[in-house]
This record gives C-alpha cells, structure tokens and sequence, in this order.
C-alpha cells in the first residue's frame, strides 16, 4: 500500500512538472541555460589560460567582475521580477548566455580586458534565472510540493545541467578545440530560446 502511495506520487511529481507544454519548456530552458553556464565556468579559464594566455591576475579581476553585477541584481531582484516577469527574466538570461558565448569567439585574443567586461554579463545571466526559476517553482508547485519543486529545479540547473555541459562540452573541447564549444553552445541555446518563447 505504501509503494503504491510512493509510485503514484512520484507519477503526479513527473506529470505536473514535466508534462504540460510550459512546464516541459521551462525545464528545458532551466536545463539548457545551467548547461551552457557550465561550459563558461568549466572551459573559460582553460581557453583564457591556452588560447589568451591571460595572467593570472586579470584571470582573478574576471571572477570578480563576474559576480559584480549578481550582487546588485539580487539586491533590486523584488523590483526586476515585477517588471519583468518570469518569461521576462529567462529571455535575458538567455541573451545574456548567448552574447557570451558568442563574444568569445570574436574578440581578439591580444584584447583580454574585453573579455573581462563580456564577464560582467555573469551576473545578469545568474540572477535572472535564478530569480525568476525560484520564484515560478514556489507559485506554480502546490503546497505539498514547494520544497520538492525548489529541488528539481536547483537539480535541473545545477546537477543535470552541471554534468550535461561538464561532459559533453569536455567531448567538444578536445575534439572540436574551445571555438567550435562556444559557438555550438550557443546555437544551441538559441535553439532553447525559441522554444521557450514558443512553448512557455
């Protein structure tokens, strides 16, 4: 009697979250956009290290620079949100995941302050999906759920996403070279987007 309780709870969990199109949408976005920050977090420093050969000291200026503008954003999120909203907040994250990705593939590798000020877009790409993916969890889980539905969705950005682009962009990097995993990053993203604007 039990397992069944289980086994039908889990079934309800997977069918409210995952099964309607703007909840398969979101997942998707949550999941795509965790991905693609983890081929950033995870590859950046190795191309800026090989490819840029940035010294240390501006490698460290970048990981400050890309938490600047997250502090502020946390800061005024209540504001940002009601503006916003959540469709709102996930576009910007992917725009600012996109130009990113992008950004690496162009700047000349003898101007590495660009790619410091590229970083500042960390922040906005962080806070807005996190923001806004905390806030449609909590509304759209029912009671019962609000804590299970924080963890799928801390899960699908930050565990999922987080060994998706750990591996398949590690695949990518040593078989395609840093250029081609940023660039297809971000048509993949892209593809992500319009979905989301379709679907959600």
């Amino acid at each position: 009697n039990q397992i069944e309780i289980t086994n039908f709870s889990w079934m309800f969990i997977f069918k409210h979250f995952f099964l309607t199109k703007s909840q398969f949408s979101f997942q998707l976005a949550t999941l795509t956009i965790g991905s693609g920050a983890t081929v950033i977090s995870y590859y950046l420093f190795i191309f800026l290290t090989e490819v840029v050969q940035m010294s240390r000291f501006l490698l460290g200026v970048s990981v400050v620079s890309s938490i600047f503008l997250e502090v502020i954003f946390f800061y005024f999120a209540k504001q940002i949100l009601q503006k916003l909203k959540i469709k709102g907040l996930f576009i910007i994250s992917y725009l600012c995941l996109i130009i990113r990705l992008i950004s690496y593939t162009i700047i000349p590798i003898n101007l590495p302050y660009i790619f410091i000020l590229v970083e500042l877009l960390h922040g906005i790409m962080f806070g807005a999906v996190w923001t806004a993916g905390i806030h449609h969890m909590s509304n759209y889980a029912p009671k019962h759920l609000e804590a299970t539905a924080q963890g799928l969705f801390c899960s699908m950005y930050g565990n999922l996403g987080v060994c998706l682009g750990a591996f398949v962009g590690g695949f990518i990097y040593e078989s395609f070279g840093a250029y081609n995993l940023f660039r297809i990053t971000s048509v993949v993203s892209f593809i992500s987007l319009i979905q989301f604007l379709i679907l959600f």
